[in-house]
């Protein structure tokens, strides 16, 4: 019994572990789009100047 609780707890780890590195990937991915959709906004003729800040902040932040 103790043997399948341990091999247990040792796959549930992993899982954990597993899901953080997919959280990081998407994460990233997310980043990425974010940066991507700012700078297309921020070509757009007669977006304002605010938007043109907050989208610059956005992308130093990445």
């Amino acid at each position: 019994v103790a043997i399948n609780a341990t091999t247990d707890i040792s796959r549930q780890v992993e899982g954990i572990a597993t899901f953080g590195a997919q959280l990081q990937s998407l994460s990233a991915a997310v980043k990425v789009l974010e940066v991507a959709a700012c700078r297309a906004v921020m070509r757009k003729p007669g977006v304002s100047q605010e938007t043109i800040q907050e989208c610059e902040a956005i992308i130093k932040r990445k």
